[in-house]
């Protein structure tokens, strides 16, 4: 599970405008059209009555709108294509990417960790060429497999820019909760806890 930093914040306009002209042939009045829908942005910093100077932003794309979510999955495509170079699947929303393998206790654990430490690197390279912070405390392992097989991937780990990341036990992906066993316990626990909540924030506004 890869975590990013202020993903939508941090997207380069020249770089993007460069891969939406050259690599998906977007170009004339319809790259116009999108170099006008970013250029010439600006944002202040206001506290209280108090505001700060305007300034112009050259990087960045609006969150909360679908032109937003779609340009930044322009500009993120070469991470999706490094997993494919490495022989890696992987699964994509927005700035939520996982990327995943099947395994199994006789599989030859070491030449897969190898793979997926050398894709986590080049992935990790590329971002930072552009713009882009990968964050290696935050980016999670996470092996799931029947109950009666997990002490054969006790040991499993990876890795990653002299981070280790070790097997955790549930992570939390899309809103939802996974456990290794895929119980949805935590998952289940987590709505009732919700719906706790809001019955009692109902109850508070009645």
């Amino acid at each position: 599970m890869l975590d990013l930093s202020d993903a939508f914040d941090t997207i380069d306009h020249q770089i993007l405008f460069n891969r939406l002209e050259y690599s998906f042939g977007v170009t004339g009045d319809a790259l116009l059209w999108l170099q006008s829908y970013l250029m010439n942005r600006t944002q202040r910093v206001a506290i209280g009555s108090v505001q700060s100077d305007d300034i112009k932003l050259y990087v960045g794309v609006p969150q909360g709108s679908v032109l937003g979510l779609k340009l930044y999955c322009i500009f993120a495509k070469p991470a999706g294509e490094i997993c494919r170079r490495h022989v890696m699947s992987y699964y994509s929303y927005a700035d939520d990417t996982q990327i995943y393998q099947i395994i199994r206790p006789q599989g030859d654990w070491c030449d897969l960790s190898k793979r997926l430490e050398k894709c986590l690197f080049d992935i990790g390279d590329w971002m930072s060429a552009n713009m882009l912070k990968l964050n290696e405390d935050k980016t999670e392992l996470i092996i799931f497999a029947p109950k009666h097989q997990l002490k054969h991937f006790s040991d499993f780990r990876l890795t990653f820019d002299e981070t280790v990341l070790s097997d955790v036990s549930s992570v939390k992906n899309l809103g939802m909760y996974f456990d290794k066993i895929i119980r949805m316990e935590h998952q289940a626990s987590a709505i009732t806890k919700l719906g706790y909540q809001l019955h009692s924030t109902k109850s508070i506004i009645y």
